[in-house]
């Protein structure tokens, strides 16, 4: 075996551990080493291979330009609120969310507080908002309106019970501090 195989064995292995790799920045950094070792592989054989090395280059170059996004990136500081951390650590942190992508997702929303009397949602009605509901006061109350069955004659047996239009949910709020 000739030594010029080595560098498909170390390439290969660094590709195996960019893949096992959960970190972005190591992922990145072990295929820009594998691409490396695909190109010097494809530039030492005995008629070169261009064309892989050009793809090796070209990938190798994607995945510089993805890490030079991602340290510029990390540079910037993020801050949160009060309330925001809260809202993040509660909420978006157990399921993987960094503080960066909750702020990029709070820049499209804004905290809001319903008033008494105000409603968060009516079923039947169309959804204007999406509510992430942070804080609920002890006055606060869901409302189930019961609407009676459409009558039916003896003759027509007994009423359909049609579960979407028998009950309608109600929400009034008395106070609901929130995410709009």
């Amino acid at each position: 075996a000739s030594r010029v195989n080595l560098f498909v064995h170390a390439g290969n292995s660094l590709a195996v551990c960019a893949s096992m790799s959960e970190d972005m920045v190591s992922l990145r950094g072990f295929m820009i080493g594998a691409s490396s070792c695909s190109m010097a592989f494809n530039m030492l054989q005995p008629a070169p291979l261009w064309t892989p090395v050009y793809w090796g280059g070209f990938f190798a170059a994607m995945h510089a330009y993805q890490l030079g996004k991602i340290f510029r990136e990390q540079q910037s500081a993020v801050s949160l609120s009060g309330r925001e951390h809260e809202l993040y650590e509660s909420a978006f942190l157990p399921h993987g969310f960094t503080p960066r992508q909750f702020l990029r997702l709070m820049q499209t929303g804004e905290f809001v507080t319903l008033e008494p009397g105000e409603w968060c949602a009516l079923q039947g009605e169309p959804v204007e908002a999406l509510f992430f509901v942070t804080g609920i006061s002890p006055e606060a109350s869901v409302e189930l309106q019961q609407l009676q069955p459409t009558s039916s004659s003896p003759h027509d047996g007994p009423p359909v019970q049609d579960v979407s239009k028998e009950m309608r949910l109600l929400r009034r709020v008395d106070s609901i501090d929130g995410v709009l």
